[in-house]
């Protein structure tokens, strides 16, 4: 009794942030109803609507770039322009729903430009005094307009990242089990609800186990801006590898010179 007291309370926050949406996965998945799921997302979709151009207005300079840059360099159904997957480069294109931040961390820096040959530049890194870069600060409710073709965005909020770990639970094959280099896996009911989820959206088990991978990837891990916002560097994940993208603004407009994954976990 005692337990069941504790568990209680620990799912009251959850329960109190949205229980209509809790309820509804919750019964989508015992009825098995492909219905329910669709008006779960299409739910959510409502509930994180991307910036309006009246308050992307009111934004600082800053902001402004970090919102743009981000709405440049994130395109899931076009992998191959952004460094690539170890997955394919079609990991997203048949998903309904692409789940994004709500977060970005920036920095600021000093630039030193590369110059490979007479048309393309690329910012090979961008640095302050012992190798920080200064001011860094979180953009927060990040809220991006991103074109996806026929795919919706729904935001990953906090509340959202406890609903569905709650869901999945944790149940899983360890790291290395049967291969030293195979990854963490979900399984039993664990997997189940994976899959089930997986008719509307791509998520992943973490690689190392213990937790859940529910971006849609590339996420965004920082992004740093030289002083005149002219160039920048994203620094990116890619499900199991990490990455980095060079951009330029030209004529006012962020462009992706190059992007390319650097490490794999």
């Amino acid at each position: 009794m005692r337990q069941l007291v504790i568990i209680s309370f620990l799912l009251f926050p959850l329960l109190g942030f949205t229980q209509k949406q809790t309820q509804l996965l919750a019964n989508a998945y015992k009825q098995k109803s492909i219905n329910k799921l669709h008006l779960f997302f299409e739910n959510w979709v409502q509930e994180t609507h991307p910036i309006s151009d009246k308050d992307f207005a009111n934004l600082n300079d800053t902001a402004k770039n970090v919102y743009t840059i981000f709405q440049t360099y994130y395109t899931p159904k076009e992998l191959s322009k952004i460094g690539g997957s170890e997955w394919g480069d079609s990991l997203y294109r048949n998903v309904k729903y692409l789940l994004i931040q709500d977060k970005i961390i920036y920095e600021i820096g000093d630039s030193n430009i590369i110059t490979l040959d007479d048309t393309i530049n690329y910012v090979s890194y961008i640095t302050t005094k012992d190798n920080s870069a200064f001011p860094t600060g979180t953009l927060y409710n990040f809220r991006p307009k991103v074109p996806t073709d026929s795919s919706k965005i729904v935001v990953l909020t906090k509340n959202y990242d406890r609903l569905f770990n709650y869901f999945l639970g944790n149940t899983h094959t360890p790291f290395a089990a049967g291969n030293i280099m195979a990854p963490a896996k979900s399984e039993g009911e664990s997997n189940k609800r994976q899959k089930f989820l997986e008719n509307y959206i791509k998520i992943f088990y973490g690689h190392w186990g213990g937790y859940w991978q529910l971006y849609s990837y590339p996420t965004v891990e920082k992004v740093r801006f030289d002083k005149s916002f002219s160039n920048a560097i994203i620094f990116y994940t890619m499900v199991y590898e990490h990455g980095e993208a060079y951009l330029k603004k030209i004529e006012g407009k962020w462009t992706i010179i190059k992007a390319e994954r650097t490490s794999i976990e």
